[in-house]
């Protein structure tokens, strides 16, 4: 959700929407450890930050300029792996404070000031603000702040977790995993999010 708002005011204002839907969920709750081995394949680093303490930092001169020397030199990546090591699967992790699951990539609180922040731009920009309740197998953390947010601010709810509430018993169909959708999962939600919404843009086919 924090890059979903850096997004909106860098480059989704550019498309001049109508309208923008919030889906975000399950990503923001993984541990940051989770991050650092992936993107430590990729060869960077996160450095076991929050995803708003990791925009912050590389917002400061000395690291943009790693960031670019790690984009172009096989010598600075190589001495990046020897100094963030990847999370050993055996072993454990190296760092037990990074692996804590309290050790959140966008805590509640940057989720709540990303709310605001998006909420904000919309509102200044004219832009109406739909906020989903995603929908997965095995999730459902971050809806009571999605459906208090919206109830506060006003703004539509369209509570897929609560409208599809009925097709739990089948989530088998629907789900390659604890969240991942099939492709009749992902039909399921767009119908959904169509029911809501879809009539208010879209354009009548000429004859």
């Amino acid at each position: 959700m924090f890059q979903g708002r850096q997004f909106l005011e860098h480059r989704g204002l550019t498309l001049s929407p109508d309208a923008v839907l919030l889906y975000f969920g399950f990503n923001d709750f993984l541990n940051v450890a989770f991050r650092q081995e992936r993107d430590h394949r990729a060869g960077t680093t996160s450095r076991g930050l929050t995803d708003r303490q990791l925009f912050a930092s590389r917002q400061r001169w000395p690291v943009k300029t790693v960031d670019w020397l790690y984009a172009r030199s096989n010598v600075v990546r190589w001495i990046g792996w020897l100094a963030y090591p990847a999370e050993d699967p055996v072993a454990g992790s190296r760092n037990k404070v990074r692996t804590s699951s309290t050790f959140q990539r966008v805590p509640e609180e940057d989720r709540q000031a990303s709310l605001s922040d998006i909420l904000e731009i919309c509102r200044e920009n004219d832009i109406e603000l739909i906020i989903i309740v995603p929908w997965y197998r095995d999730f459902e953390d971050h809806a009571p702040l999605l459906r208090r947010f919206a109830d506060e601010s006003g703004v539509q709810l369209i509570d897929l977790q609560a409208s599809l509430q009925h097709l739990s018993s089948r989530s088998s169909e629907f789900f390659i995993d604890g969240t991942h959708p099939t492709a009749e999962g992902h039909r399921v939600i767009a119908d959904e999010i169509w029911k809501a919404i879809g009539t208010r843009w879209s354009t009548p086919l000429s004859h």
